[in-house]
């Protein structure tokens, strides 16, 4: 694993609502790219992710939902349902991209980029902190809570603040 392959900034990405994001507005923030799933026992930290957002509001953090069903089939929903289900059981306001594959010749651009840096994620709610730089820094499996002390403490430190 390389951990200088920097984050694919130049690609444009598709939400849950079929609105295009492109990568390149992420520049610049440090980033907690998350697989997940409606159907898990891990689906709990969809309302712990947005509370995370909501700590590290300033502008400089973003977390990113990446909804796959390479896990035991838990995620079931087509996009348009998932992103009914995110805002309506956890006011979800950070992006949640569209389904897509974490495993595989299919997995998507993010995906690609998670497994050359910290590995494919082993199951749903595997979480990745990318820098403001586009550095690939550290993996939380997925009984990490997103509000973990090791969680807020390394994105604290990439933010150059006190956790």
């Amino acid at each position: 694993m390389n951990n200088q392959i920097n984050f694919p900034y130049q690609e444009t990405v598709s939400t849950v609502s079929g609105e295009k994001l492109a990568l390149s507005s992420l520049e610049g923030k440090v980033l907690l790219v998350v697989n997940t799933a409606s159907r898990c026992g891990f689906t709990g930290q969809y309302g712990d992710l947005q509370a995370l957002q909501e700590r590290f509001s300033a502008g400089l953090f973003q977390v990113i939902a990446l909804p796959t069903n390479d896990f035991a089939w838990q995620e079931p929903l087509s996009d348009s349902e998932i992103g009914s289900f995110c805002e309506n059981n956890y006011a979800v306001t950070y992006p949640v991209l569209a389904k897509s594959t974490s495993r595989g010749k299919k997995k998507s651009v993010l995906f690609a980029f998670i497994a050359d840096t910290l590995g494919s994620p082993v199951w749903n709610f595997d979480k990745y902190l990318i820098s403001a730089t586009g550095e690939a820094k550290r993996r939380f499996l997925p009984p990490v809570s997103p509000l973990s002390s090791a969680v807020i403490e390394a994105i604290s430190e990439e933010l150059g603040q006190k956790a």
